[in-house]
């Protein structure tokens, strides 16, 4: 493996975690929402 390919795949691996995080603390606060909403 190259310098460059270790590069590439590593910013892929980031932008995945990345993007599954986002979804992760997204999903995380709509449920918060919605049942302090219930409970309200």
């Amino acid at each position: 493996m190259t310098y460059l390919e270790f590069i590439f795949s590593s910013f892929w691996v980031f932008a995945g975690c990345a993007f599954l995080l986002g979804i992760g603390l997204q999903g995380v606060a709509e449920i918060v929402r919605a049942f302090r909403g219930r409970h309200d």
